[in-house]
């Protein structure tokens, strides 16, 4: 018996739709190993519709943590995100850089998002944004044996201005 490993991105649909269609297809089975919704925004890069920066940082990734607004994407002391500002950061803003530090990769493996970008910005999508269509940067890190962390870099229209 033979087994294919794929690793696709498919413009257009969702994860659903997808692996609806798949199992429609007549293959035999077929295992879903990761999966991630990417919600894409065409903002030109330079910055010049949306030329305001927010940066979020989330402390500890698998304990659903709040979201802080901080200065730059190394800092970690800011102040919790009230669910205001987040909505109007969904509504608004594209995600135009995703960092992470996971805990030791030798120890517990990389995870997936640092080996392919679109992982990276499903996972920033999963947070509610919609993340830059061409230019989305990624950095990652190895940390400790502590919690995974993540920075989120926004851009946002001039008007939103939250204060730290």
């Amino acid at each position: 018996m033979n087994k294919a490993y794929l690793t696709i991105v498919v413009d257009g649909t969702s994860c659903k739709e997808l692996e609806n269609e798949l199992a429609d297809s007549g293959l035999s089975h077929f295992k879903v190993l990761a999966r991630g919704d990417i919600s894409v925004a065409n903002v030109d890069r330079d910055e010049k519709v949306l030329p305001h920066v927010v940066w979020l940082y989330e402390p500890q990734v698998h304990a659903k943590s709040e979201l802080f607004l901080v200065e730059d994407g190394d800092d970690t002391d800011g102040r919790v995100l009230t669910e205001e500002e987040l909505d109007v950061l969904r509504q608004y803003g594209v995600c135009t850089e995703f960092k992470a530090k996971h805990p030791d990769a030798a120890q517990y493996g990389s995870p997936l998002y640092t080996l392919h970008d679109e992982a990276a910005a499903a996972e920033a999508s999963g947070y509610g944004f919609n993340v830059l269509a061409d230019g989305f940067a990624t950095t990652f890190e190895n940390g400790d044996d502590g919690s995974e962390e993540r920075w989120l870099r926004i851009i946002m229209p001039a008007w939103f201005n939250p204060n730290l």
